[in-house]
């Protein structure tokens, strides 16, 4: 960016935000990555969500830290460089870059796959990632499960919805939904919407038996960083002798 030139900040949809420690985490979930940031950047952030423009962003801070324009300047358009590479923010002007091009300017590992976020919050005594179980029934009886079929406990949405808030606020990064059966829970497309809406990284743990093709175009419509499905062998018998249902 050149000297002291405007610059106008957009941000992306599907960004989520965590504050791990003194770092400031982007999710950026179309992207299936994560990314840490340092020094006032939670600052910076924070007002171009709420929706101040970047002039006003540099007078602010120049104004509370007593820092020369030109320094302050250099921290927010570095940052906000960062941003535009990732795929964080669009910057007026760059409409002509391709998503292939600013993503080839970007030389490290998202922090999700580097070991960068995992340490992050190891340090700061955050959940990296959590399990949460949305309900116990489960259409097949794997040999191995640990869980009571006697039992048919399904959690409410609104509990749901109550964890997932509280493990945002916590700053965990990443969510696995499983069960049970989690394909069996008539509410998950709103679970989903709402797990994105909170800026998740997610994934989903299931047997894989419900998923047809109209389950699957739904699915492809969310945001959903990995669909781990159980394989119990390379073979059939080896696999039903597992799960105990034939045709599984």
């Amino acid at each position: 960016m050149n000297a002291m030139k405007p610059i106008d900040a957009t941000v992306q949809p599907f960004i989520g935000t965590r504050v791990i420690g003194q770092n400031l985490c982007l999710v950026q979930q179309q992207r299936k990555e994560a990314w840490l940031f340092g020094g006032i950047s939670h600052k910076i952030w924070r007002r171009l969500n709420e929706g101040a423009g970047v002039d006003r962003i540099i007078d602010e801070i120049q104004t509370e830290t007593q820092a020369r324009r030109e320094k302050v300047y250099a921290s927010v358009s570095g940052l906000l460089e960062q941003l535009w590479q990732r795929q964080i923010v669009e910057l007026r002007g760059r409409e002509h870059i391709s998503s292939a091009e600013r993503a080839a300017l970007v030389k490290d590992e998202p922090c999700n796959t580097n070991g960068r976020l995992w340490g992050a919050c190891y340090e700061n005594h955050v959940l990296f990632r959590a399990w949460l179980d949305l309900l116990i029934p489960c259409n097949l009886r794997c040999q191995h499960c640990y869980l009571d079929f006697s039992k048919t406990d399904v959690l409410p949405f609104a509990e749901v919805c109550s964890y997932l808030d509280q493990l945002a606020r916590h700053g965990c990064p990443e969510v696995v939904l499983t069960g049970g059966e989690i394909f069996l829970r008539r509410d998950l497309d709103d679970i989903l919407a709402y797990t994105q809406e909170k800026g998740f990284l997610f994934e989903l743990f299931t047997n894989g038996t419900l998923i047809d093709e109209k389950m699957a175009d739904r699915l492809g419509r969310r945001l959903i960083e990995c669909v781990q499905i159980s394989v119990y062998g390379t073979t059939a018998e080896v696999h039903e002798a597992v799960t105990r249902k034939p045709g599984t």
